[in-house]
C-alpha cells in the first residue's frame, strides 16, 4: 500500500473534531508540519500541535529537538 499522507492528516484533523486535545491526532499532525511531509515543513504551526499534545513525552522531545 502507498502512503497517502494528506488522507492521514484528513483523519488525524478528523479525529481532533471529536476531541481536541487527542494527544495522537495532534503529535501526529505535528510531526508532518515539522517534516514536511506531503507540504512544506511549517514549523510554527507544528510547534502549536506539539504543545496541545504535550502529556505524550514524544512531542516534548519533537519540540526539544525544534527549540
Amino acid at each position: 500500500m502507498k502512503r497517502n499522507v494528506s488522507k492521514a492528516k484528513e483523519l488525524f484533523e478528523k479525529s481532533l473534531g471529536l476531541d481536541s486535545e487527542d494527544s495522537f491526532a495532534n503529535y501526529n499532525i505535528g510531526m508532518i508540519l515539522m517534516l514536511g511531509l506531503g507540504e512544506e515543513v511549517n514549523i510554527p504551526a507544528a510547534v502549536e500541535y506539539f504543545e496541545k499534545s504535550k502529556q505524550k513525552a514524544e512531542a516534548l522531545n519533537a519540540l526539544g529537538v525544534i527549540y
